[in-house]
């Protein structure tokens, strides 16, 4: 299911599936909107509290991850439970990704690999 997920992230598609069962455990803190942290193999990394945003506010990610060739999205679950997400590439992101309603969002980091990742960088909303 996380290879179809993946598969679909491409596209920036939503995935289809809900997250709570794979939430990760471990708390992440953010600071400042700078964030380093290590998430576990096949595991969402939710980071920080639910943020407000608008229709159309754009979230950015700016990050690096290793290992470099690991299978990690950045984006946000949305208010229909749903997590929507940008992937990265070699190892690094520097996109953005708009909302689609008014809403509570968690921004938040799936690590599809089969092994943990860390990463470093910033989030901006």
């Amino acid at each position: 299911m996380i290879t179809c997920l993946f598969a679909l992230g491409c596209l920036a598609a939503p995935a289809a599936a809900t997250v709570s069962s794979n939430l990760d455990t471990q708390a992440i803190t953010r600071a400042t909107d700078r964030i380093e942290a290590t998430i576990s193999a096949n595991k969402i990394a939710v980071l920080g509290d639910n943020v407000s945003l608008d229709s159309g506010e754009l979230v950015t990610f700016n990050f690096t991850y290793t290992p470099r060739n690991a299978s990690v999205k950045f984006g946000y679950i949305g208010p229909d439970g749903l997590f929507y997400g940008l992937s990265g590439y070699n190892g690094s992101i520097n996109k953005g990704i708009r909302v689609s309603e008014r809403g509570s969002y968690s921004l938040a980091i799936l690590n599809s690999s089969d092994e943990a990742v860390t990463v470093k960088g910033t989030v901006n909303y």
